[in-house]
């Protein structure tokens, strides 16, 4: 019997209010601006280099023009790791419906402002959506209630403070800035092949995955419980230093199982390593 033709991955455009196909990488002439939702078959890739982690992705449009969309702005499908693109087989977003909002920079050049010194991603969503745990299920480390956040004025911004305010990041009562938050464990053995391949890269061989997911609006789970498959374990919110609902996604790895969140920095991540946009 004749192997499977492998599958053709595609790219979904996550950009609320749509992205450019470009020419070329970066500012190349705008083939075609695309709305939220278009679906696109890949057919190659570039890194954009210059000291971004930004990899451009070649896509066909659906009428059949070809162009480059930077990888932020999609959703990857199916593997495209050929072309540095998402391998397939990660940990799908934690919320069923969201846009992308902003990504994970870490010494960026100053010219890509919006985005310089951000330790994780940032997906905007409705206040309530649900959020999921991981598909192999995973263990509830750490959880925070910000007990500054009100009801009716959950965010710093809604009760006088400047977004990114210094003060918010060290006061508990905000969250430390995240607000509501979760951290969940998964375990190296549950973790996608691609991203145990990512971890032995970075000399992490068998480091475990921590998640802490921020601005939470509620959350229903404790420390020490094991969440299922898909599990709901919160709702996304607006809350600590936020200035719309949206979740933050930020990833740290570490081998010991019972490490604390306070004691993973030296292990951040581009949520990349675990998660498709």
């Amino acid at each position: 019997q004749p192997a499977a033709a492998p599958t053709v991955p595609t790219a979904t455009a996550i950009a609320k209010t749509g992205a450019n196909v470009r020419a070329a990488p970066v500012s190349g002439n705008i083939v075609q601006r695309v709305e939220f939702g278009t679906q696109m078959t890949v057919i190659g890739g570039q890194a954009q280099g210059s000291g971004t982690n930004y990899v451009w992705a070649q896509v066909r449009l659906p009428g059949g023009a070809t162009g480059f969309i930077r990888h932020s702005f999609v959703k990857i499908t199916g593997s495209a790791a050929q072309w540095g693109l998402s391998a397939g087989d990660e940990y799908p977003a934690p919320m069923r419906n969201y846009w992308w909002v902003r990504g994970f920079g870490i010494g960026f050049p100053a010219n890509d402002a919006n985005e310089v010194q951000h330790n994780g991603w940032d997906l905007g969503a409705n206040t309530g959506e649900p959020m999921l745990a991981g598909p192999n299920g995973g263990v509830v480390t750490q959880t925070m209630l910000c007990t500054k956040c009100t009801p009716d004025r959950p965010s710093t911004l809604m009760q006088g403070l400047s977004l990114g305010d210094q003060s918010v990041f060290n006061d508990p009562g905000w969250g430390f800035g995240y607000g509501n938050f979760v951290v969940i464990r998964y375990d190296h053995t549950l973790l996608p092949a691609s991203t145990q391949q990512r971890l032995a890269q970075r000399s992490l061989p068998g480091a475990h995955i921590f998640v802490l997911y921020g601005h939470l609006a509620s959350f229903n789970v404790g420390v020490g419980q094991p969440l299922s498959a898909h599990q709901q374990f919160a709702q996304c919110g607006n809350t600590g230093n936020s200035e719309a609902a949206h979740l933050h996604l930020e990833v740290r790895a570490g081998a010991n199982p019972n490490a604390q969140w306070a004691q993973l920095r030296s292990g951040l991540l581009d949520p990349g390593v675990l998660f498709s946009r």
